[in-house]
């Protein structure tokens, strides 16, 4: 339902209450169906992204590579860019954690006008954590 129509307030706040990890979210949710969940709800998609996005199964990459190239895709895959880049700024997600994933869709996209600068955060912010382990390594512990 959340792919097909904007929720209305009554359903947001019933969903909000809900445990969303008991429910088998790759079953129900189509990685061809994500754009519309993002387009369409996006605080939904913010709830159910970090249970989708797993090393198993990059639900959301995928969903890139199921549209043909042209304007479509190239619209989803900003859109995934944009979406990404929200979750980890508002760390929802850490880098560290899709490092492998993120790094391999901005690879394989970085054509598209904004995956280049996903790709420099999430290096940039790799690059910190990294600086900011060694600074604690070499200070030992207090």
């Amino acid at each position: 339902m959340a792919t097909k129509r904007t929720l209305t307030l009554s359903e947001i706040e019933i969903l909000k209450n809900q445990d969303l990890s008991a429910y088998p979210l790759l079953d129900l949710i189509l990685p061809n169906q994500l754009p519309d969940l993002i387009d369409l709800n996006q605080f939904m998609a913010v709830e159910i992204l970090p249970l989708l996005l797993t090393s198993d199964h990059v639900h959301l990459i995928r969903s890139c590579d199921l549209i043909e190239d042209g304007v479509k895709g190239a619209r989803q895959v900003k859109q995934v860019t944009r979406f990404i880049q929200s979750l980890l700024e508002n760390k929802i997600i850490t880098a560290h954690d899709y490092l492998f994933e993120i790094k391999s869709f901005c690879v394989h996209y970085m054509k598209i006008k904004g995956v280049t600068a996903l790709f420099r955060w999430i290096s940039n912010e790799t690059s910190n954590q990294q600086q900011q382990q060694q600074q604690l390594s070499v200070a030992g512990p207090s």
